[in-house]
């Protein structure tokens, strides 16, 4: 071998020597980077916990009535008094609630009402976020099972007949009293209270009798909400509302 190739080979080991040890040491600066916790920036989330049994406000936007509204129906309310925790606000005025139509009848013979059942399902808060929600009706007259009814009911019917006709008995002889006592003394009021007292009576019963009658063939009233109505809805679970 040449001089010239040896001094070649030479310089070829000390060039891959120096890479490796270059190399080497690269490497040890990685491995110990990744030995090390990464500093990532960690994006602060911040949520607010509305309790369960918290009063939220709406104004209802959509139509909704048991005669022509069917079951699956989409609706939406809008908040109309700030809901807050302390002193924040975390859910302004504004805020949108969404619901769907659960069930819907519409009302029928036998003085029967039309009914529903709605339920509201989430909330839109002002980042556009849809957080679900699981409330119930706290007025409209819903009962246990959140079911609004409207006025109705063959026996509600035959309960306040019944009382009308006894208005009309009350009435009738009062006025017959009184008119008898209005005059000559008062004594006219031996005759005209029991002659008013017994017409009293017959008219009472006719009416009681014939609208009895009548309410099979009657219709109950349907349930109407119309935009604008004021509905309190109260959550019967915890909402965790996004604020960021």
């Amino acid at each position: 071998m040449t001089a010239k190739k040896i001094l070649s080979t030479l310089i070829l080991l000390t060039a891959l020597t120096t890479a490796s040890q270059s190399y080497a040491g690269d490497n040890t600066y990685i491995q110990n980077m990744y030995s090390k916790p990464l500093n990532l920036i960690e994006s602060s989330i911040q949520t607010q916990r509305i309790p369960a049994g918290t009063l939220i406000n709406l104004r209802l936007e959509t139509p909704i009535n048991s005669l022509t509204s069917r079951s699956g129906s989409e609706f939406n309310a809008t908040v109309i008094e700030n809901v807050k925790i302390g002193k924040k606000v975390v859910l302004p005025i504004g805020s949108l609630v969404r619901g769907i139509v659960c069930v819907s009848k519409k009302n029928t013979f036998v003085s029967q009402p039309g009914y529903l059942s709605l339920t509201f399902d989430h909330v839109v808060t002002p980042l556009g976020k849809q957080l679900p929600i699981v409330v119930r009706t706290n007025n409209l007259n819903a009962n246990k099972d959140d079911i609004i009814k409207g006025e109705g009911g063959y026996f509600r019917a035959v309960n306040n007949h019944f009382e009308k006709s006894i208005d009309i008995l009350d009435n009738t002889t009062v006025w017959g009293y009184k008119k008898g006592k209005s005059f000559a003394k008062g004594i006219p009021a031996i005759i005209t209270t029991p002659i008013c007292a017994l017409g009293g009576s017959v008219y009472g019963s006719s009416y009681f009798a014939y609208n009895t009658f009548m309410s099979f063939f009657r219709k109950g009233d349907n349930v109407i909400l119309n935009p604008g109505q004021n509905i309190q809805i109260i959550s019967k679970e915890d909402i965790d509302l996004v604020l960021n």
